[in-house]
C-alpha cells in the first residue's frame, strides 16, 4: 500500500511506496547490452575473458546475474577460449542461453 503524504497542509502531495525499495531494478540498455554481449560469445566472436569483462552487472537486476551465471557455466575460466571446436556449445545449449537471455 502507498502512502501519501504532503510536506506542507497546502503542498503538493508526495507519494511514498515502502515496498518499492525492494523489487528488483530492471534496467533495459544492461539487459540489451547483456544479450548482445552475449550473442557475441556464443557466436564465437568474443572470448571468455572479454565476456567476463563486458557482460554488464548490476547487483540489483536478478535477471542480469542469472544470464550471466548460466552462462558462466559454459566455459573454462582457467584459459582463455572462445566457444569454438573443443569450446563450441551444442545448438540446443546455444538456444537455451539465448532464450533465457532474450526472456529478460
Amino acid at each position: 500500500m502507498c502512502i501519501i503524504t504532503s510536506l506542507s497542509p497546502n503542498g503538493p502531495p508526495l507519494k511514498s511506496c515502502p515496498f518499492a525499495e525492494n523489487l528488483p531494478v530492471i534496467d533495459r540498455q544492461k539487459r540489451d547490452l547483456a544479450v548482445a554481449v552475449l550473442r557475441q560469445f556464443l557466436d564465437g566472436k568474443l572470448t571468455n575473458d572479454e565476456f567476463f569483462g563486458q557482460f554488464p552487472r548490476d547487483k540489483r537486476d536478478p535477471a542480469l546475474r542469472g544470464v550471466f551465471e548460466f552462462a558462466w557455466l559454459f566455459y573454462d575460466d582457467l584459459k582463455t577460449h572462445k566457444l569454438v571446436g573443443k569450446h563450441a556449445l551444442s545448438p540446443q545449449a546455444k538456444r537455451e542461453l539465448l532464450s533465457l537471455a532474450y526472456y529478460s
